[in-house]
């Protein structure tokens, strides 16, 4: 569990990082899809944060391990969801140039 919190945190601040790439593209070129694709990208964002959370806390004590892994299993699926969602966004933005 210990190891999600220390992966995630790479992964979130690279996420952040494309999201506000993303958000400064879109008010640059006046592009809405640019501006959609940066807040589902930046919600990628915040969804890494509440899993690394569960995982320190599950490795940790904080919360009961079962307890952790059934929030981190829960999300999963929202997670990858997301993650199509933000790509298809992507895809859709780029075409528009």
């Amino acid at each position: 569990m210990a190891e999600i919190y220390t992966v995630g945190w790479a992964h979130l601040a690279q996420t952040a990082l494309h999201a506000e790439f993303l958000k400064q593209f879109g008010a640059t070129f006046n592009n809405p899809k640019l501006l959609e694709a940066a807040g589902r990208v930046d919600r990628l964002a915040a969804n890494w944060t509440a899993f690394r959370i569960f995982g320190a806390h599950g490795a940790h004590g904080g919360i009961e391990l079962e307890t952790a892994v059934s929030e981190i299993e829960k999300r999963v699926s929202g997670f990858i969801s997301d993650h199509e969602r933000a790509l298809d966004t992507i895809e859709d933005a780029v075409k528009s140039f």
